[in-house]
Parts: C-alpha cells; sequence; structure tokens
C-alpha cells in the first residue's frame, strides 16, 4: 500500500467507530478488522450490535472486536470512556430516520459530531478521525456542473429545511391535494436530512479550523448509495432497508476500502474525498431486479417516475482521487449496480 500512518504500521491499534451496526458500518468494520486493526464498537442496539460481534469474532477471533454499549453517545463524557486507548476515531452515526423536524434531526446530528471530535481532542491516543459525509451535501446530479472535493450543495437547502413551511410541490405533475401533500412530507424530510448532513461536516471542518487540535487529522468521505454484500442480513439500515421492500442491497466492499484509504494513509491529511461510482437511478435498480427475479412483484415504471432519483445525471464528477485511494489499497473500478445487486441478494438470508 505505501505511506501508511503509524495507525496502519501499529497492528492492533484500536478504532472506535459509531455506526457499525449499518450495512455500511458492518462493512467498514469488517475492511478495518480484516486489516488487522481492532475495533471498539459503541452502539445504541445492543441486539444489533450482537449480530456484528457473532459474524466478525468468526472471522477475526474473540479479542478483535468489542461493544460498548450507551443509550445517549452523544454524552462527550461516554464518548471519551469509549475512545481511551484508541488510535482512531471513526463517526458513521447519523439520523436516517427522515425526520421532518430540523430540531429533532438537524441539531443532535450537529451536536454528535462535535462531540465525537472534542471527546478525540481530549484523548491524546487519537490519530485520525473520519467522518461518513454524504452525496446529499453536493449539488443534484441532474444540474449541469463538475463535482469536486469543494462542491456543496445550495445553500437554499439548509434554508428550506429550517422552514417552517411546506417545500413547494413539484409544478409539472397534476396530482391530488393529500398526493401534494404526501409529496411535500416526503421533501421535507430529504430537505432535513440533507441540511443535517451539510451542517454537521461543516461544523468538523470548523471545528478543526477553530480549535487546530495537534495529534490528530480529519478526513471525510462523501459517498453516493452504497450497494453490495451484507455483512449479517439483519445489519440493514440507510438505502438498502428502502430498497429491501422489493429486493435486498447493501454496503460495497470499495466503500469500506476507501474509508479504510482516509484511516489510514499518511498522505490523505485534511481531506474530502467524492467517493462515487457508477450513476444510477430508481428504474435501473428495478431493471436489475426484474432480471434477477422475473416473478417477483416489483413498482412499475410509473410507479417511479417522480421519484427523484430517476431525474437524468448532467453533472460530471472527479473520481480521481477516489480511484487513487481504492488502487492504493488494492482495488480496481468500484462493482457496478448489478454486480451489486446481485451480491446484495445472495447474501441477505439467514
Amino acid at each position: 500500500m505505501g505511506n501508511m500512518s503509524n495507525l496502519a504500521k501499529s497492528r492492533g491499534a484500536r478504532v472506535l467507530v459509531t455506526g457499525s451496526t449499518g450495512s455500511v458500518g458492518s462493512a467498514v468494520t469488517n475492511e478495518i478488522l480484516k486489516a488487522g486493526l481492532k475495533v471498539r464498537a459503541i452502539v445504541r442496539n445492543l441486539e444489533k450490535g450482537e449480530y456484528l460481534s457473532d459474524v466478525v469474532g468468526e472471522r477475526y477471533g474473540p479479542d478483535a472486536f468489542e461493544i460498548v454499549h450507551a443509550e445517549n453517545f452523544a454524552d462527550r463524557q461516554v464518548l471519551e470512556k469509549a475512545m481511551m486507548g484508541c488510535a482512531g476515531v471513526v463517526h458513521m452515526a447519523t439520523d436516517t430516520s427522515l425526520g421532518t423536524s430540523p430540531e429533532l434531526v438537524i441539531t443532535p446530528t450537529v451536536d454528535l459530531a462535535r462531540a465525537v471530535l472534542e471527546a478525540a481532542a481530549n484523548t491524546p491516543t487519537v490519530r485520525r478521525v473520519f467522518f461518513t459525509s454524504s452525496a446529499a451535501t453536493l449539488p443534484r446530479l441532474h444540474e449541469p456542473v463538475h463535482i469536486t472535493s469543494s462542491s456543496w450543495a445550495s445553500e437554499d437547502v439548509v434554508r428550506m429545511a429550517w422552514s417552517s413551511s411546506s417545500p413547494p410541490p413539484d409544478q409539472d405533475q397534476d396530482v391530488s391535494s393529500s398526493t401534494t401533500e404526501h409529496d411535500s412530507t416526503i421533501m421535507k424530510s430529504l430537505l432535513v436530512y440533507t441540511a443535517s448532513k451539510i451542517q454537521a461536516e461543516r461544523a468538523c471542518w470548523a471545528f478543526m479550523s477553530e480549535g487546530d487540535p495537534k495529534h490528530f487529522v480529519l478526513n471525510t468521505v462523501v459517498p453516493m448509495t452504497c450497494l453490495g454484500a451484507f455483512v449479517h442480513p439483519r445489519l440493514v439500515s440507510s438505502m438498502n432497508g428502502m430498497l429491501l421492500g422489493t429486493c435486498a442491497t447493501s454496503t460495497s466492499r470499495t466503500w469500506g476500502c476507501c474509508t479504510f484509504a482516509a484511516l489510514v494513509l499518511d498522505d490523505v491529511r485534511g481531506e474530502r474525498v467524492v467517493a462515487m461510482g457508477e450513476v444510477f437511478g430508481f428504474e435501473d435498480v428495478l431493471d436489475v431486479m426484474r432480471r434477477i427475479d422475473p416473478e417477483r412483484d416489483l413498482p412499475g415504471t410509473e410507479s417511479s417516475s417522480s421519484s427523484p432519483m430517476v431525474e437524468g445525471a448532467a453533472a460530471t464528477i472527479e473520481r480521481g482521487r477516489y480511484r487513487e485511494l481504492l488502487a492504493r489499497m488494492g482495488k480496481g473500478e468500484p462493482m457496478g449496480l448489478e454486480g451489486s445487486i446481485r451480491r446484495a441478494v445472495a447474501t441477505s438470508s439467514s
């Protein structure tokens, strides 16, 4: 791999992971363990934590993985205790409830991100902190822009998320008032989620700029929807859970590898890496699912025509750094959509 940080060179060093019981988080946890590091996972749901512990314990031994159960790990003292002796921190936990209240979604998400960094600043053993951002923080793909690591969504997103009024319905659609109200609720929830990721990531960068901690560096990775094989069929979350109504899907190993690269490569310092592979829409997913299981009852094209995922992509994406990091971790191009979904289906059963 080359140019590895001291964290990576110290086989057996421990990494604190939040959000490890999600489908993305479990894949990242698996990659960290595979590299010979140890993981301490702070979890709210102990049952999910035990599912993950069973799987990784069989793969890497009982001493490689440990669980810290905490109902509220936004408490800095709880985080500092969990962080003791850790060389790295991977923060992936976030609110994916799609709630419409900015006070209940955005504020706790930002507070948790800040608490993680404050705890890291008070833990001298920490050398690396990694934050999982989201493609929601970037300009929309249907806009004719070139997306780079310095690209951000419009400031209007945050303003509308905090607005007390409902987002305006799509003027091109001829829909009933009940449908319009439903669509407005969905749009509001997406705005609130997007704003939570924007404000949380910006809070991280602001903390590093203002606090200027000397003993650790921060990297963030901005992923698109992550699809691929499950680490455990009961560790499903985020987009994967939404798609389970039609067919199973989960996170790709390439995302875990990119996260690991941002955690351990010595020259990746203070970076925001855009980790986006193949661009696809909801109908593309359905096409793959129909090929996998032609007998399955799936939504028709008319059912998904109003989905915001279906818009044609006009943006171009700078993927150079992402591809470089994957190559340095021994991975090639990200697996395509169909291969990722097929792997998910194959690993979705208990």
